[in-house]
């Protein structure tokens, strides 16, 4: 039963840490799209949407 203990306090602590990081790393991605779009006007988010489909 310790272990679990020990595993459950390890991935407490490293949950939000990762949690943190994937939204920053969302933003940063976000960021260039966005200023490609509206700054550049280059509609590469308008062609990799239409890519998808």
């Amino acid at each position: 039963m310790a272990a679990y203990h020990a595993t459950a306090e390890q991935i407490a602590e490293t949950h939000p840490l990762l949690g943190d990081a994937f939204l920053w790393n969302a933003g940063f991605h976000v960021m260039p799209a966005l200023y490609h779009h509206f700054a550049l006007l280059t509609r590469r988010v308008n062609r990799r949407l239409r890519d998808k489909s």
